[in-house]
C-alpha cells in the first residue's frame, strides 16, 4: 500500500521539507520543483504521494477579460497567489479581501477545494 503525505498550498514551493506521512513516518524532503497533487516523492528509498489538502479559498467572478485584470491586480498588488479559471480568478480566502472586493463591485464566493495550480504569491521586484 503506497503512503501519503499531505501538503497544505502555502507548502507546495518549499524546497526542503520535514512531513509525517499518513503511516507515521517522519520524513526529509528536498523538492526541486512544486509538489503537485499526486506526485511520486523519494525520501529516504521509499516512494509516497503527495496530497494537497483543500482549503478555503475566494472565486471572484469575471464577467469579461477587463474584469479579470482589475481582479488580478487588486490580488497582485497584495503580492497574492492567484488561480485562473474560466470566467473567475481564485486566492485564499481572507475577509478582509472579500469585503474590499465586494465594495469595488466584485461577486464572490467562498468555496472549498485544492489550491495547487497557482501563480504568484511571492513579493519580488527583480
Amino acid at each position: 500500500m503506497t503512503d501519503h503525505i499531505d501538503f497544505e498550498w502555502f507548502e507546495l514551493d518549499k524546497r526542503i521539507a520535514r512531513k509525517t506521512s499518513h503511516n507515521g513516518d517522519d520524513v526529509a524532503l528536498r523538492l526541486t520543483e512544486r509538489v503537485r497533487d499526486g506526485a511520486e516523492l523519494l525520501a529516504n528509498g521509499t516512494r509516497y504521494v503527495a496530497k494537497v489538502l483543500p482549503c478555503k479559498l475566494l472565486r471572484i467572478r469575471a464577467e469579461s477579460a477587463e474584469e479579470l485584470g482589475r481582479i488580478c491586480y487588486e490580488l497582485g498588488n497584495r503580492h497574492l497567489p492567484i488561480a485562473i479559471g474560466s470566467g473567475f480568478a481564485a486566492t485564499p480566502y481572507d475577509h478582509v479581501l472579500e469585503e474590499r472586493l465586494r465594495k469595488l463591485g466584485f461577486t464572490c464566493e467562498l468555496t472549498t477545494e485544492v489550491f495547487g495550480d497557482f501563480i504568484g504569491g511571492g513579493h519580488s521586484h527583480g
